[in-house]
């Protein structure tokens, strides 16, 4: 005799060549059609189907806390749950999936702008954290993607759209799953440029400003002078939608003003050798909510907070016939015009950095502008920054510019001064001129049900349970449809998250305030 097997269940998404081997990507109002398939190789019983869209959020710190059960402190969020109203009129009427018979459930899912308003329920020192962790959090570190995005294995965002065959067993609280499948596809949520960030003087990670002093070799070092680099936060560098394959490749420019204050009269300028640009890319991630927004200075002082850096080298340019602008004693620096590079031409209207600590009065001062082209590379998924409660993406430039003090030449032999700066960078995302979702979707009326029975710290809500596998076709005098207004897409709601720290050591919780969990809910069939 056969052994049983469980059916099969496909998922297509309309639009996806069966030959990608990338995933199918999307953007904030974007529509995704399909359907899920279920091929029975016997007869199977089954109470529900359910077709989901979910947002996932996975982070796990590894700790060195004596005592420790785990050297590793996991986390579990599942941020949103879209759920595709199911008619009942498409399942047998014996609820018996027949072997070799086909059966075909199309699903419409449109991404929405936000994440549901209950999906935070941690304190925020600030309001501008609390905006943006309603923001959706971008596809990370979903191996599946052939681009690499700088995840680490400890941090991961996924948005997969799952199929899944339930049946209700007797003494279990909640439904069982026969059979499921899941199908992964690529977020880029639409962001918009956030304000530049506020960096103090003395901050550890940025600098906006930097000096250095030069000195030049004759029989010994001497004090030629003191250079000083500037520059402001560039505009953010925006994506272009993940599905328009024309746009033009994604670009900014940066500008460093470079000041001169020689020493004497006799002092000359140094001569430039070349300008570097990095970009660090910076993942934070963390087994409880954050409260604030991320610094690597906060790792050090937390043990359930982490990050993982990397860098990618965006140009390194040869800037020797660079030249210098000359001032006299004197000058208004807010009111002069500098002239660009060689490479550009033409003038520019910038802020002179302000004197050097060794800044004469009675001396002339130089200063050059460097303009500085900046373009992701093409091989790279980088993805927008963004804030969520366990996962944060940010990104910093890096410059680094080598001079030669004048005196010393610029052979080989000899080495260049370099000063750097790391200034905060900021990418965000377009979104497609055409739009699935009208703006103000609305759902007046739904009937919520508890959220996915396998997802960790979802409280159980057996009323609710016994209610969703013997409810009346329409709501009924005895059982009143709940009316619950979602801002989301048309026919389904959005559910809350499920998330709490997995921390423990010796026996007690890491976390002294654990999170509350908040019940996850998708919506069933709408009420007419």
């Amino acid at each position: 005799m056969a052994s049983w097997r469980r059916p099969r269940v496909d998922i297509e998404i309309d639009g996806e060549s069966k030959n990608a081997k990338d995933l199918y990507s999307v953007s904030t109002r974007d529509k995704i059609t399909g359907k899920a398939i279920i091929k029975p190789y016997h007869d199977t019983s089954f109470d529900w189907i359910e077709i989901n869209l979910l947002c996932n959020v996975k982070a796990y710190v590894h700790t060195a806390s004596p005592g420790a059960i785990t050297p590793q402190v996991p986390c579990f969020m599942q941020l949103l749950k879209l759920a595709q109203p199911m008619d009942e009129n498409q399942f047998p009427e014996d609820r018996i999936l027949k072997a070799r018979e086909m059966y075909t459930f199309e699903f419409t899912f449109v991404i929405p702008d936000e994440v549901p308003m209950n999906a935070c329920k941690h304190d925020f020192k600030n309001d501008e954290l609390k905006d943006a962790h309603k923001r959706l959090p971008p596809t990370l570190g979903d191996k599946q993607h052939q681009k690499e995005d700088f995840a680490p294995d400890m941090s991961k965002v996924n948005w997969i759209v799952r199929a899944s065959v339930l049946k209700k067993q007797e003494n279990v609280p909640r439904p069982i799953v026969i059979q499921d499948s899941n199908r992964r596809i690529r977020v880029i949520p639409a962001t918009d440029e956030a304000p530049p960030l506020n960096i103090e003087k003395g901050d550890e990670e940025y600098n906006l400003r930097r000096e250095k002093g030069m000195k030049r070799r004759i029989g010994k070092f001497e004090d030629t002078g003191r250079l000083a680099i500037e520059t402001d936060q560039p505009r953010s560098l925006r994506l272009p939608p993940p599905q328009d394959t024309d746009a033009e490749a994604p670009s900014t420019t940066a500008a460093i003003v470079v000041r001169f204050d020689p020493s004497d009269k006799s002092s000359r300028p140094p001569q430039f050798s070349c300008l570097e640009t990095k970009l660090d890319v910076i993942t934070y991630f963390s087994s409880r909510a954050r409260t604030d927004y991320p610094t690597r200075k906060e790792t050090k002082l937390d043990g359930l907070m982490s990050y993982y850096q990397s860098s990618v080298q965006l140009s390194h340019r040869n800037i020797q016939t660079q030249g210098w602008n000359c001032h006299e004693p004197g000058t208004n620096p807010d009111s002069l015009e500098i002239r660009r590079g060689s490479s550009s031409g033409g003038m520019g209207t910038v802020n002179i950095p302000g004197p050097t600590r060794d800044h004469k009065q009675n001396l002339p001062f130089y200063t050059a502008l460097l303009n500085v082209p900046i373009s992701l590379p093409r091989d790279k998924a980088l993805v927008p920054t963004f804030h969520s409660c366990f996962v944060s993406r940010v990104y910093a430039l890096k410059y680094t510019l080598a001079v030669y003090a004048t005196g010393t030449g610029s052979g080989r032999a000899k080495k260049a001064d370099e000063v750097s700066l790391t200034v905060p960078f900021q990418i965000s995302s377009a979104t497609r001129a055409t739009s699935g979702l009208p703006p103000g979707g609305e759902i007046d009326q739904c009937i919520t049900l508890p959220g996915d029975s396998r997802t960790n710290s979802v409280d159980q809500n057996q009323d609710d349970l016994e209610d969703y596998l013997n409810r009346p076709s329409a709501a009924s005098p005895d059982r009143p449809a709940r009316r619950t207004p979602v801002q989301s897409p048309p026919e389904y709601s959005r559910s809350g998250p499920s998330y709490a720290p997995i921390a423990r050591t010796g026996g007690a919780i890491v976390d002294e305030r654990p999170i509350q969990s908040v019940p996850a809910y998708s919506a069933f069939p709408a009420v007419r």
